[in-house]
């Protein structure tokens, strides 16, 4: 049951993050470089990320793999740990800059 469960927690937060990024790069970025700036972020979270992703997983569990047994308590916190610090980078870092491009953005609206 836990499992279901952290599964369907997963796939909304996979959606989720999806969804938000390509609404806040189609709301920042300029109707000139729209498009570019979503195939630009599709080939960051979808190519580059998921291979880099996949290829750091894999070197994660080898790392915590005694010979057929995998510590996947260690592995599992790897990945944890590094939300966590994103997480916290993202709230002290983060600055919504539409407020002050907005006066811009709102003479391309028509």
């Amino acid at each position: 049951a836990i499992v279901i469960a952290s599964l369907a927690i997963h796939g909304v937060c996979y959606v989720c993050f999806f969804v938000v990024s390509y609404i806040y790069t189609n709301s920042v970025a300029t109707p000139d470089i729209r498009a570019s700036a979503q195939a630009l972020i599709t080939f960051v979270l979808i190519g580059a990320g998921m291979f880099m992703g996949s290829m750091f997983a894999g070197w994660i569990k080898q790392h915590y793999t005694s010979g057929q047994t995998v510590d996947y308590t260690k592995v599992f916190l790897v990945p944890f740990a590094l939300t966590m610090l994103c997480a916290v980078a993202f709230f002290l870092a983060f600055r919504d800059r539409r407020a002050t491009l907005r006066p811009e953005l709102e003479g391309e609206a028509g």
